[in-house]
């Protein structure tokens, strides 16, 4: 990621999106959205299908959202909501 100013601790990007890495949807990745998807299933909570929190759980990273009403209920995901800081 390309960092043009830091303010409270986050990056504004800057330049364009081929300075960001991709990181795929792999097998490891799916594998940890079935272990999300069921143990939201199992207290009776529903999860549309995203590849965002297990991509980002899979990885160890921090996901940013302004969604926290969906991603705060994911165990073990580092999420932050930029709007509210």
């Amino acid at each position: 990621m390309c960092s043009s100013e830091t303010t409270h601790g986050r990056s504004s990007i800057g330049g364009n999106s081929s300075d960001l890495d991709s990181l795929p949807f792999d097998d490891d990745c799916s594998k940890n959205y079935g272990v999300i998807r069921s143990e939201l299933e199992r207290t009776g909570q529903s999860i549309r299908p995203n590849d965002y929190a297990s991509i980002a759980t899979t990885h160890d990273l921090m996901l940013v959202t302004r969604n926290v009403d969906a991603f705060s209920r994911i165990v073990g995901l580092s999420w932050e909501d930029w709007e509210q800081l």
